[in-house]
């Protein structure tokens, strides 16, 4: 009786472990995957950002009133229009600043503060501090964005 109970211990031990190490390995995946919606967004990659957000999204913008819902918005369309807007940039940089993730199930939430370098074609570049939200979803092992808020910090422009 002693052996068997000292065997549910360690099964339970390890059931613990492996469960904590899964939690660490969606950490370091929701990790991986925010930093390649942000590459994204800086290098207008339209084919990166149509994997790396859901085709659902919601997306409130900096400096916007109104928020972008993607339901049912024509993929090819919003590729081209991705396309279109890296036209007039010279050069576009996200620089994550104090920057939090968690895991909830199959929900990552991540936030924190970005420096947003953006330099337009003969024009000066800018510099502003924005704070976001951005939620993820996990399905078929994928994370992939599904809210994203972004606003400007108050009296940093």
């Amino acid at each position: 009786m002693r052996q068997r109970g000292v065997s549910v211990l360690v099964v339970a031990l390890l059931a613990g472990l492996s469960k904590s190490t899964v939690v660490g390995d969606d950490l370091a995946d929701l990790k991986a995957a925010h930093a390649q919606a942000l590459k994204a967004i800086a290098t207008s990659d339209a084919n990166l950002w149509l994997a790396m957000f859901h085709e659902e999204q919601v997306r409130f913008d900096r400096g916007t009133q109104m928020f972008t819902d993607f339901k049912g918005m024509d993929r090819e369309a919003l590729r081209k229009g991705i396309a279109d807007g890296a036209g007039g940039t010279e050069s576009y940089a996200i620089k994550p600043v104090d920057v939090h993730y968690r895991v909830i199930g199959d929900t990552g939430i991540v936030w924190g503060h970005n420096v947003d370098l953006y330099k337009a074609r003969n024009a000066p570049g800018t510099v502003q501090l924005s704070r976001f939200t951005a939620v993820y979803s996990r399905s078929g092992g994928k994370w992939r964005r599904v809210c994203t808020h972004v606003s400007a910090v108050p009296g940093a422009d």
